[in-house]
């Protein structure tokens, strides 16, 4: 006898799990998003694409992000957040590394998306 299992026998959670997950990663030269298929156990790369940005190219002389790099990086992400939607991801999760501890940024966060208007970043 044959069984069969079909996609409303499983739970909401169940089925969240078999969506597709996407991970950016924001590195010191690169910007990459990743995305894997909905295989709990062993997840496979479905879509993989780098974007070389060098937003650590300045941090030792400056301590700070090079405005065209964080121009380069925000396109990136705009393009991966469409890729993503497309793609069905609804779990997407961002890791910003290296580059961004050691810049100034980091602590004017608002600065990457506009000039900051609160005054708290003065």
């Amino acid at each position: 006898m044959q069984q069969s299992l079909s996609l409303g026998a499983l739970s909401l959670g169940a089925r969240r799990d078999l969506e597709p997950l996407g991970v950016v990663d924001i590195g010191s030269n690169s910007v990459r998003l990743v995305v894997y298929d909905g295989a709990v156990r062993s997840p496979t790369p479905i879509f993989n694409e780098k974007v070389l940005c060098g937003l650590g190219r300045e941090i030792a002389s400056t301590g700070r992000l090079e405005e065209a790099s964080v121009r380069r990086a925000l396109e990136s992400l705009r393009r991966f957040r469409a890729i993503a939607q497309i793609l069905g991801v609804t779990r997407l999760h961002a890791i910003a590394t290296a580059a961004w501890s050691w810049s100034t940024w980091r602590a004017r966060p608002c600065a990457i998306r506009s000039p900051c208007r609160s005054g708290a970043c003065a």
